[in-house]
């Protein structure tokens, strides 16, 4: 089993000042602020949230996550000014970033200032969730969970129709920690499934816009040594 937690969404008036899971609102950040930059444009990403590492896992339970790591995730609109940027799904199209702190140093361009963009709310049409221009403050409804062990791709296309739609389901949602539910094949950065699931974030679920396509899932994956962070999506 791989603990994490269920994740649910609550609204705020105000936005929460300390080292909590948010999304929406400013970051508030554990060292100096880097604001990553978008790659193609020179312009600040959108803040989508933070996440308190330790909240990965709520058990006492192995993984377990150090008690004071942050990590901050932030993402280019995908459409910029009339501009398709399709570089946001991926680890290393310079159009999204997860900064960890304390951590390594991001490798794309930043700037020092606290505060930019960030979440904001979203209008449903047919199916298809659109942003509104109203900023958003949610923090996070944490429930203990166990996820069975990662199928690869091979394993998972092999299983029975049961097996799978049992394992399927087992995984599916938004969470910390836990297992992921890939929407497009295994995606592992680099192809190294040492890495861990840190959050999986279903835009389906969400009460704000996460723009990962047509109800598409992101996920946030940190290395074996919490050093490094990579973040990608799939629909």
């Amino acid at each position: 089993m791989v603990f994490g937690a269920r994740l649910s969404f609550v609204e705020q008036a105000r936005d929460p000042r300390g080292f909590v899971t948010k999304f929406g609102g400013q970051p508030v950040w554990r060292a100096s602020p880097k604001w990553p930059l978008s790659r193609r444009f020179g312009t600040k990403m959108r803040f989508v949230g933070q996440i308190a590492v330790k909240d990965a896992s709520p058990v006492d339970a192995p993984p377990r996550w150090p008690p004071q790591q942050m990590a901050y995730l932030f993402m280019t609109d995908s459409l910029v000014d009339g501009v398709p940027v399709p570089e946001t799904r991926s680890f290393d199209g310079g159009e999204n970033a997860v900064i960890l702190q304390p951590g390594h140093a991001f490798s794309g361009p930043l700037c020092a200032e606290a505060e930019g963009p960030s979440a904001v709310s979203r209008t449903i049409t047919l199916g298809r969730s659109s942003p509104t221009s109203q900023p958003v403050i949610f923090t996070a409804r944490l429930e203990p969970r166990e996820d069975p062990e990662f199928v690869d791709e091979k394993r998972y296309l092999r299983m029975a129709a049961t097996e799978w739609q049992e394992y399927g389901a087992a995984v599916l949602g938004s969470k910390l920690g836990g297992t992921p539910a890939f929407r497009a094949g295994d995606a592992f950065p680099y192809g190294d499934p040492t890495w861990r699931l840190l959050a999986q974030l279903r835009s389906l679920n969400a009460p704000f816009w996460l723009d990962f396509g047509y109800n598409g899932t992101g996920y946030v994956f940190v290395n074996r040594h919490l050093t490094s962070a990579r973040f990608c999506w799939q629909e």
